[in-house]
């Protein structure tokens, strides 16, 4: 866990990836407090950042599934933004239910691509190594405007 005792708003920027809270842990009455310690049971949310290609200008929200193979389609979770290494003709009857898709295949004519216009699905292209750095069940904001993805995780200080 990262935990921050400054107002200073941190980031930590290494190959696309940004590291940086939304605010610093807070005293009893949610000012960060330099130097001071938190409470227990205070909750400070992280966010983790990437970049890639946008398609279109929409933008989705929703929990990360990770797609290698055919039973990963099984129990899906309601609203899932699936992270794949590219789309395939395969997944056309999947796609109708998904929130979005994020891609590590490049290519503004890719079927990634082509299929979420088709289907109006907010989708991010050419994010590296993306079925590898995102996990399961993590909760995703696109901005397919901007091309960033942000993954929001919310962590107990104990």
């Amino acid at each position: 866990m990262i935990a921050f005792s400054s107002k200073k708003d941190y980031t930590f920027n290494r190959n696309d990836i940004m590291l940086s809270p939304i605010s610093p842990l807070p005293d009893g009455e949610g000012r960060g407090v330099p130097g001071k310690e938190a409470a227990l049971n205070v909750y400070t949310v992280v966010h983790i950042h990437f970049t890639g290609h946008g398609i279109g200008k929409q933008s989705a929200a929703g929990i990360s599934r990770i797609i290698r193979q055919e039973s990963d389609w099984q129990d899906l979770p309601e609203d899932p933004i699936i992270i794949v290494t590219a789309t395939t003709p395969a997944m056309l009857s999947y796609l109708p239910h998904v929130k979005g898709i994020i891609a590590e295949q490049p290519g503004l004519t890719s079927h990634a691509a082509v299929v979420s216009r088709e289907l109006g699905i907010p989708t991010i292209l050419n994010v590296h190594n993306a079925t590898h750095l995102f996990q399961n069940g993590q909760t995703v904001i696109m901005d397919c405007e901007t091309g960033k993805i942000t993954v929001g995780k919310q962590v107990e200080k104990t």
